[in-house]
């Protein structure tokens, strides 16, 4: 254990990052071997942690992708159809759903509504 050196795990670095691993798996093996060396040097195997100079492998940022209002609009308001349409076919009472219009713990009308539902429609009509 004590022939190991920093200069001897550079090899190991490179020798992952030849394998066309993604940076995300190299840093995960530089973890795991900074993680087994730093408690090599608590059990005092080793006087010095070989891996102290390591830096983790940039990785390349990654786009999220997000759906804007109206397509959101659009799949809960097919999604309200899917479900309106599963319980109409259960036999349930259309009297005992609850309002189309949303309303706050005041029982008034939420603002905006009535354009998030046309915004929706229209989205479905596009699509459709």
């Amino acid at each position: 254990m004590q022939d190991i050196s920093h200069h001897a795990l550079r090899g190991y670095k490179f020798y992952l990052k030849g394998r066309d691993l993604t940076s995300v798996t190299v840093n995960d093996y530089v973890t795991m071997a900074k993680t087994f060396f730093t408690w090599c040097v608590r059990q005092e195997l080793l006087l010095s942690d070989p891996t102290s100079k390591w830096d983790r492998t940039p990785e390349p940022r990654r786009e999220i992708e997000v759906l804007d209002r109206t397509e959101v609009c659009a799949v809960l308001y097919r999604i309200r159809l899917v479900l309106l349409r599963a319980v109409l076919r259960s036999g349930i009472d259309s009297r005992t759903l609850p309002p189309k219009r949303l309303r706050n713990s005041e029982g008034r009308r939420w603002r905006g509504v009535r354009s998030v539902e046309k915004a929706a429609k229209a989205a479905v009509a596009s699509v459709a």
